[in-house]
């Protein structure tokens, strides 16, 4: 499935991109952790690009068990998103200096220091929450709901399959 024929997929890949912070939640030994990673979002390629130390606790979890989760949260918009797939570490020097910024540049000294690893994550599913970001909003349609005794609408919820 391309995002150009999913509305809902890419209404979960705005959310992704206009975000851009997620926690990352790996595994290893039957033990889960999460840390927040800045991801650069390629949906047309149904990826997200990482880029951390190779050093790092995830690059070995990574390289042990793929399986991972990423949540975003943007709290103020009410939007979130999960997606689960898997992760590997990719050696593309061109990759990375597309990725490259200021920010890397600070953390890790100068382009391309060859303690940087690029993880590629690819997602196989996806579920993303939108609702009223107004908490004003928010307050009537509880009240409403209560008025009317009917479930209040807070948005909308959908699941993706991801190929």
């Amino acid at each position: 499935m391309t995002v150009a024929d999913n509305k809902n997929a890419k209404f979960l890949w705005d959310i992704v991109e206009d975000i851009k912070i997620c926690m990352m939640v790996t595994q290893r030994q039957g033990s889960v952790q999460a840390r927040p990673m800045r991801g650069w979002a390629r949906a047309d390629d149904n990826v997200i690009w990482f880029v951390t130390e190779k050093s790092s606790p995830k690059t070995a979890e990574a390289e042990d068990e793929s399986a991972v989760c990423l949540t975003y949260a943007d709290p103020k918009r009410n939007s979130y998103v999960s997606l689960s797939g898997s992760v590997d570490i990719v050696s593309d020097q061109g990759q990375l200096t597309e990725l490259w910024n200021e920010n890397l540049t600070g953390y890790f000294g100068k382009p391309l220091d060859e303690r940087a690893a690029l993880l590629r994550f690819t997602p196989e599913k996806g579920e993303y929450w939108d609702g009223p970001g107004n908490p004003l909003i928010v307050a009537i349609k509880f009240v409403e709901a209560a008025v009317t005794g009917k479930r209040p609408d807070m948005g909308t919820n959908d699941k993706i399959e991801f190929d």
